[in-house]
């Protein structure tokens, strides 16, 4: 199940990617811990900038769910928080 399930969101990845004309992103699934896992490649693939998405709550308390919050605390490139 976990295959199709990888097979299934890479495909996805891939078509939103080719939707949106994003020609210099490159899609990526990986299987992990999210908050380790983004740090993680993001490392990896010397990133200049990783975009995540804000909590989605309103005002400043809200802003951050945990993944946002530890990934803009211990990333070693910015970090572009969208909502």
């Amino acid at each position: 199940m976990e295959t199709t399930l990888l097979a299934s969101a890479k495909e996805r990845l891939e078509e939103s990617l080719s939707h949106h004309g994003t020609a210099h992103a490159r899609g990526l699934v990986v299987v992990g811990r999210l908050k380790q896992e983004i740090l993680r490649v993001a490392e990896r693939e010397a990133a200049d900038l990783i975009v995540i998405g804000a909590h989605g709550h309103h005002g400043l308390a809200g802003l951050l769910g945990s993944t946002t919050d530890r990934v803009v605390h211990r990333a070693a490139c910015p970090v572009l928080i969208a909502r």
